[in-house]
């Protein structure tokens, strides 16, 4: 697994698209969303821990509207980032 591919499951967790695993605790109760905004932070924070992300194969394979988007359009990650959202 990638930094990139980190980055990737960090952003789908705080953006709650994998709610799945967001409350989920490990054996000493921590939760997983609360990994997931530490390492985003130790990436540098959401936008350069999204930029990392975009890196990722994961990206490429979940995220197919961005890359069409982005290589159509030309329009920034964070456009890309709402646009997915919404």
């Amino acid at each position: 697994m990638s930094i990139a591919d980190i980055a990737f499951v960090c952003n789908e967790i705080n953006d709650g698209l994998m709610a799945w695993s967001r409350d989920e605790k490990d054996e000493h109760g921590i939760k997983i969303a609360d990994y997931a905004r530490n390492a985003v932070e130790k990436l540098g924070g959401y936008l350069q821990a999204y930029h990392i992300a975009e890196k990722s194969k994961l990206a490429w394979k979940y995220w197919p509207r961005m890359s069409t988007l982005k290589s159509c359009c030309g329009i920034s990650a964070e456009e890309l980032r709402q646009l997915y959202l919404q």
